[in-house]
């Protein structure tokens, strides 16, 4: 019927008219700002009248605005509590947080606390590079790793980001990444990769996916506790320069965190000890750091190893971009509480914050430096 009122242009009034702002009202629903504009438009041409006065310094609800907006969340409240009494239980949401105790892990342990009635799965190892046939035909629900493509960057056209971004050119790397081919192949859709201007603060969107920055994660040596180097508070890079580091050991080391770290090594001429698979788990990593006796490249939140120590990188201080990626008609109660624990933590560690002389891989790098 052409009066029908589609209840996500009732839940998308309601948050401009409690926020009272646009922006704000998108970052909230993790939506575009564009798009919320476009959604209000249309109920009001739907109801057939005016429901916010807007001028270029404030949004105001009209007399019509404030009796909608009332009976806005009635409909709402009525609508979610009859929703959740013919499914039942939420389904449950599938989080690849690439390893135990890092970043994503991290977030995951935050949303848990939020939504303690969604039960979350964490996957791990798969990072965005492995993730586009996951997320096409559901066997995972959210990822974390590089971005496919910094937000508002413009800097790769449509059908190029995935050997641009992640690997075309890169000693040891192949070609994969999450990026126009991965995710056509995947079924994902690859329209709009490359165009300037992201459709929400902080978000990004390409096709059927849609991600937004975490962290800037300091990356961090990890030595035996008695090698030279484990004496200095500090590591500057340059002293890793004939100590052939290791970038492929621990749960981190995805392919996104390899490129990167190549990048941040050829600089100051340190080689990386490529010639090994990667080394996955705790135990695997203590032994491989007995074995080869050598600093291997890391994070912060790399969980403690028995007989090593963990010292910052510095000169440059390097930062790792982590990104979350989860496809864009997700509306899962457990996505918003991972948008939340993001938000939260965050604003408590400042987690975007960016050091001064902060070195970061390239394509990340021109955004955060726009940002400092």
């Amino acid at each position: 019927m052409p009066d029908d009122v589609e209840i996500r242009l009732l839940r998308h009034y309601v948050a401009v008219a409690e926020e009272l702002h646009f922006s704000r009202a998108a970052q909230r629903l993790y939506v575009a700002q564009q798009a919320l504009s476009r959604d209000v438009r249309k109920l009001e041409d739907r109801v057939g009248r005016r429901l916010l006065e807007r001028t270029t310094r404030k949004v105001a609800l009209t007399p019509e605005g404030r009796l909608l907006l009332t009976r806005a969340r009635e409909i709402l409240a009525l609508y979610d509590a009859t929703m959740l009494d013919l499914r039942g239980r939420p389904r449950s949401l599938t989080v690849d947080v690439v390893g135990a105790g890092l970043t994503p892990a991290l977030v995951l342990a935050a949303a848990r606390a939020h939504a303690p009635g969604v039960e979350f799965f964490a996957r791990f190892h798969s990072g965005t590079e492995a993730a586009p046939p996951l997320l096409a035909d559901g066997r995972l629900d959210v990822t974390f790793g590089r971005s496919p493509e910094p937000p508002g960057s413009g800097m790769l056209s449509s059908g190029t980001l995935g050997s641009e971004a992640l690997g075309s050119g890169t000693p040891g790397l192949g070609a994969s990444g999450l990026g126009a081919a991965g995710l056509g192949a995947a079924g994902l859709g690859a329209s709009g990769l490359g165009a300037p201007g992201v459709r929400a603060p902080g978000l990004g969107a390409s096709g059927r996916v849609r991600w937004r920055p975490v962290r800037h994660e300091r990356i961090a040596v990890l030595l035996p506790e008695r090698h030279p180097l484990a004496r200095l508070p500090m590591i500057p890079l340059e002293s890793l320069r004939g100590a052939s580091p290791c970038i492929r050991a621990g749960d981190h080391a995805t392919p996104g965190w390899e490129h990167a770290v190549l990048q941040l090594l050829a600089p100051f001429g340190v080689d990386a000890a490529l010639a090994h698979p990667h080394v996955r788990g705790g135990d695997e990593l203590a032994q491989h750091l007995r074995d080869r006796d050598a600093p291997i490249l890391t994070l912060t939140t790399q969980p403690d190893i028995p007989g090593a120590v963990l010292r910052p990188l510095v000169d440059p201080v390097a930062m790792f971009p982590w990104t979350m990626i989860w496809r864009a008609d997700d509306d899962h109660p457990g996505l918003q509480a991972l948008h939340q624990a993001v938000d939260e933590l965050a604003a408590a560690h400042d987690w975007l914050g960016v050091p001064d002389g902060a070195w970061f891989p390239g394509p990340e790098a021109g955004p955060a430096r726009q940002k400092a």
